[in-house]
């Protein structure tokens, strides 16, 4: 839904099911099931021309951080599989996947959460302003997870 929504945004695109299917690589009749959804939403909405206009200015889903939904796990291992998909397929010069390792102080993960929040607002705010001439949807996925996997009892004792 979210890539359909940003591809509203871009200028001189008519969205059909067809568009949508070759865009972002899904069956026709998933478009087409998505768009009416989305319309059902209220997010999309025909204008008089026939085309959808967005009904939102921001996509972006605000959900409580501390909590996960079998939903949210779903729509980032899809995130996650199109993420392999870009690294396998699109030139180098079209994406970014880098990735760092670090020590940590687990206290400090609120504040890592924060800001990353503040990252990904900074840049959409960027990429979405005003005099930008939008062509393009791309994803952005930040994960910051363990690799080690202490248990409580031994992180207190490093402490």
């Amino acid at each position: 839904f979210d890539a359909i929504l940003e591809l509203a945004r871009i200028p001189h695109i008519s969205l059909d099911a067809k568009l949508i299917a070759e865009a972002i690589g899904i069956g026709r009749v998933k478009a087409q099931l998505a768009i009416e959804t989305l319309e059902r939403l209220h997010l999309l909405k025909k204008d008089k021309g026939g085309r959808y206009v967005l009904q939102i200015q921001n996509s972006t889903n605000i959900l409580d951080p501390d909590y996960t939904t079998s939903a949210q796990i779903k729509y980032q291992k899809s995130v996650l599989e199109k993420s392999r998909e870009a690294l396998e397929n699109a030139d180098r010069k079209r994406r970014d996947h880098t990735s760092t390792t670090i020590a940590i102080n687990v206290g400090d993960l609120a504040k890592v959460k924060e800001l990353i929040q503040k990252f990904r607002h900074e840049l959409d705010a960027f990429l979405q302003r005003d005099s930008a001439k939008l062509n393009e949807v791309y994803q952005l996925h930040v994960g910051f997870f363990p690799l080690t996997n202490l248990n409580i009892k031994q992180i207190k004792e490093l402490k």
